[in-house]
């Protein structure tokens, strides 16, 4: 063997094995970020619909107060399937207890349109007040003895869910 031929090197048969371990490691890395991207959108998205619900209980408590601090109003049936008003004397110089029925319907349903993406709430006498899919079929049928808030708003997320809904009895 001559001295040139001992220092030419040999081609290893395991030439670019390093490079595909590579491109399998971002692979595999690339399918964890995804990953991790589609739990962060979800959770996005949960926190937000805990939110909402958040809010619909947070009206529902303050309709909750309002009609506890009108027990005249309560007791004519003022508060059933309220019809909203703006009454801006009943901030001011008072007004009669139906009166502020309305007024209290009209600003808690002004709120809830408001906070709520198409926000729409009902305050009405339910014997099942779990019942009704969206506000234009509350399905209040004036039985009962309970005051129901009734809250329902968009929910819809990229998983096929379309409307939340939130009801409450009023425990006077």
């Amino acid at each position: 063997m001559s001295l040139i031929q001992q220092k030419i090197p040999t081609i290893n048969s395991s030439s670019g094995f390093s490079l595909i371990e590579v491109l399998v490691s971002f692979l595999v890395l690339a399918a964890g970020l995804l990953g991790v991207a589609s739990m962060q959108t979800k959770g996005v998205e949960n926190s937000h619909g805990a939110y909402l619900r958040t809010q619909a209980v947070s009206m529902s408590q303050d309709m909750s107060s309002r009609i506890r601090g009108n027990s005249e109003g309560v007791d004519l049936g003022s508060y059933n399937s309220p019809k909203a008003a703006s009454k801006a004397s009943c901030l001011s110089t008072g007004c009669s207890a139906e009166e502020m029925a309305g007024h209290d319907f009209f600003e808690w349903e002004t709120e809830v349109a408001q906070v709520l993406p198409q926000g729409e709430g009902i305050v009405c006498l339910d014997s099942t007040p779990d019942d009704g899919d969206d506000a234009a079929s509350h399905e209040c049928d004036g039985a009962g003895t309970e005051l129901v808030i009734k809250i329902w708003w968009d929910g819809q997320l990229k998983d096929g869910k379309v409307d939340q809904r939130y009801s409450i009895p009023v425990r006077l």
